[in-house]
């Protein structure tokens, strides 16, 4: 039932992010303006996400863990409602840019999950199997399979698509990925994920194990680090605006590597204000970063793709993180709290430096372009 319903959580997410990405595009043409908007948009992000450990918290403290998920339920009805009363009557009888009436890509759909989960699936065993376990390597053989059949779909059908203008589209259009800026700002999105959400399992699991924090207490000791998005959205939007949002996640990026650097000093009895400045400094970094690449994504796109460029954009967030939960759970499982805890620190360390050279990369191209 659990996994059951985390899974009706994530499609609803999967279907809900790309589509407010397109109705950004949509509604503000205007680079400066679009920019500030993404601001707005992630600063309410940043509430949310900054509230949700404590109130998480606070919930599981009293009431139990399934308030988790009861509490979602009038905060998307009222979603739902002010959907239906703004946003409906505003696209009615408009047909959005670029939508067409093609058939879509079932067999890429079914081979990109399935080499997802196949190598996220491998990497989460490892720690529990071995890496050598035969159980492992199978499903790092499927999901890569899987991946490279995914990849040959893709461009089967956009070859297609160039003499059928009624046939199948592909589900990831190639040619999104043939300009490098949005390759980079794609690539970026799964190293940040990777990096902060893994670490932020971790984290999770050394507040409430080494430390033996409660479940309030854990939220609220990460909440230096979640709830720095408050001041980082109006931030990175701004320095989007004025300085372009390549500049803006590269020195964001760099910081958090710095942050994640931090935590190779800490021990379980480390006392908490030494905590501080690794916390602050990833949590002010991913969103910097986050919003940055979003101005980034909906400026590369070409018109009509805004949502698609988006998705794309958004699955790679989740892949990386799905991978670095799953990697870093590995690393604390194989090598201990504290060893686990420093070896996860320095990959994610790593994943935002390579992440930053990517953004410097970008941002060259985008000047020359």
């Amino acid at each position: 039932m659990l996994v059951g319903a985390r899974f009706a959580q994530g499609a609803g997410a999967a279907l809900l992010v790309p589509a407010s990405f397109a109705l950004l595009r949509a509604a503000y043409p205007d680079g400066a303006l679009r920019a500030r908007a993404v601001g707005v948009w992630g600063l309410v992000s940043a509430v949310a996400f900054g509230a949700g450990p404590a109130v998480g918290g606070l919930l599981v403290a009293g009431l139990g863990w399934r308030w988790v998920f009861w509490v979602n339920l009038p905060v998307a009805a009222l979603a739902a409602l002010l959907t239906y009363r703004y946003v409906g009557p505003a696209a009615e009888g408009r047909r959005p840019e670029g939508r067409s009436a093609r058939r879509g890509d079932p067999a890429g759909q079914l081979l990109g999950v399935l080499g997802l989960v196949a190598l996220v699936g491998g990497v989460n065993e490892a720690g529990a199997r071995g890496w050598g376990s035969p159980w492992v390597a199978a499903a790092f053989v499927v999901g890569a399979a899987a991946l490279a059949g995914f990849a040959r779909v893709e461009l089967r059908l956009e070859r297609r698509s160039r003499r059928d203008p009624d046939g199948r589209v592909p589900l990831l259009p190639p040619a999104l990925l043939r300009d490098g800026r949005l390759a980079a700002v794609d690539a970026v999105g799964l190293l940040l994920s990777l990096g902060y959400y893994g670490m932020l399992y971790v984290l999770t699991l050394h507040f409430q194990q080494e430390r033996h924090y409660g479940s309030w207490a854990t939220g609220l000791a990460l909440l230096p680090s979640v709830g720095m998005g408050l001041l980082a959205a109006p931030l990175s939007s701004r320095l989007a605006a004025r300085r372009g949002p390549y500049p803006t996640m590269a020195g964001a990026l760099l910081l958090g590597s710095a942050g994640f650097l931090g935590w190779l000093a800490v021990g379980p009895h480390t006392p908490y204000p030494v905590l501080l400045f690794a916390l602050t400094a990833t949590g002010l970094a991913t969103p910097l970063t986050v919003v940055a690449a979003t101005v980034a994504v909906l400026e590369a796109a070409p018109a009509g793709v805004a949502g698609t460029a988006s998705a794309v954009f958004n699955v790679a967030r989740q892949a990386g993180s799905s991978l670095g939960v799953a990697l870093f759970g590995t690393l604390t499982g194989t090598l201990g709290p504290v060893r686990g805890l420093h070896a996860a620190a320095l990959v994610a360390a790593a994943a935002f430096l390579g992440a930053a050279a990517l953004a410097g990369r970008a941002s060259r191209r985008s000047g020359r372009a």
